[in-house]
C-alpha cells in the first residue's frame, strides 16, 4: 500500500464517509477527537466552579473521575506541588503562582467566551484509572489531565470500586 493512500486526497476514491473520517484524522493530528466530548469539556471550562462525573475509554484503560476545568485543575496542582518539601511560605507561594501560571489560558478562554479551536487536554480530579485487573492504579484518586484525542469514549458518570462479597 502506497503512502498516498493513507492520505486525504487517496481516500476521496473510496465513499464520503471514509472521507470525512480521514479528514478528521488529519485536522486532528492523526486521530480522530469527538466534537462532542469537546464540546462539553468546553463547556466545564467555561464554569470553573462546575464538575461532572466520566469515565473515559483510552484503549486499554478506563479513566473515571471528575470533569474540572483547566484552570481549576491547575489550582488544585499549584496547591498540591507547593505542599512538596519546601520549608519557607514564600518558596510554597512561588511554586503556587508558577504552577498556576499554566491555568491562565482557560482563565483568557472564559473571558473569551471559549476556546476557538474546541479543548486539547481533558482535566479530571478525583480519579482512579482501571487497567485489566479492574482494580484502580493508583489504589487512591488522583488529578489527571490528559489529550482528549486519546479518548476514544466516554460515559457520563464515574466507575466505584465495591469491597468483594
Amino acid at each position: 500500500m502506497s503512502d498516498d493512500a493513507l492520505s486525504v486526497e487517496g481516500a476521496s476514491d473510496f465513499n464520503p464517509l471514509v472521507q470525512e473520517i480521514a479528514s478528521a484524522m488529519v485536522e486532528v493530528g492523526g486521530l480522530g477527537v469527538d466534537d462532542f466530548l469537546q464540546s462539553i469539556v468546553n463547556t466545564v471550562n467555561l464554569q470553573p466552579n462546575y464538575q461532572l462525573p466520566v469515565t473515559l475509554y483510552l484503549g486499554g484503560s478506563l479513566v473515571s473521575g471528575q470533569l474540572i476545568s483547566g484552570d481549576r485543575y491547575f489550582e488544585e496542582m499549584a496547591e498540591l506541588l507547593s505542599r512538596g518539601t519546601y520549608d519557607a511560605e514564600h518558596e510554597r507561594e512561588l511554586t503556587r503562582a508558577s504552577v498556576n501560571e499554566f491555568g491562565d489560558k482557560y482563565r483568557k478562554a472564559r473571558e473569551d467566551q471559549g476556546e476557538q479551536d474546541g479543548p486539547v487536554f481533558i482535566h479530571l480530579r478525583e480519579a482512579s484509572v482501571f487497567g485489566l485487573t479492574g482494580s484502580p492504579i493508583p489504589s487512591n484518586p488522583v488529578l489527571w489531565r490528559g489529550r482528549i484525542n486519546a479518548v476514544s469514549g466516554f460515559h457520563i458518570g464515574s466507575l466505584r470500586v465495591s469491597a468483594p462479597g
